[in-house]
């Protein structure tokens, strides 16, 4: 909570459900719990899972721009990006997580202008510094890219 007050956000819990659900079976009229995986499930968007640090700042038919802002130790859980261009405005480091759980520093430099081609799944961590990004998510390129 500290870290949210440091940021001045709200502090908002984000539910993930549907990582593991129990079925009923009846065996010999008794009933007994099992766990049941629902299979693989896409990440979901990153205004969802993380809210306190993504804000859509503009959305129409064509664009969905996001601001992204979080300070030192902020940890963002798994979650989507669709493809989408990536303004840098401030300097920091991040240990990125990938879903076959690889990691990757990434150094974020103000200035930087980075074009995602294609979208991508990730976690991240802030190891210092800050994020401000601001993440211009193209519509059409993500129609494009579906199979």
């Amino acid at each position: 909570m500290k870290r949210l007050a440091e940021l001045g956000a709200r502090y908002r819990i984000a539910v993930l459900t549907g990582t593991a659900l129990a079925t009923l079976v009846s065996v010999g009229g008794v009933l007994n719990s099992r766990p049941v995986s629902p299979g693989p499930q896409k990440p979901r968007d990153a205004t969802i899972v993380d809210p306190d640090a993504h804000r859509v700042l503009f959305e129409n038919e064509h664009v969905r721009v996001i601001d992204a802002r979080a300070g030192r130790g902020w940890k963002s859980a798994m979650h989507s990006h669709p493809p989408m261009l990536v303004i840098n405005l401030g300097s920091g480091r991040q240990k990125v997580t990938w879903p076959d759980g690889k990691t990757q520093l990434v150094d974020l430099n103000p200035g930087a202008v980075v074009w995602q081609g294609q979208g991508f799944d990730h976690a991240w961590e802030q190891l210092a510094g800050d994020v401000n990004v601001i993440l211009v998510e193209v519509k059409s390129a993500r129609a494009a890219t579906r199979p």
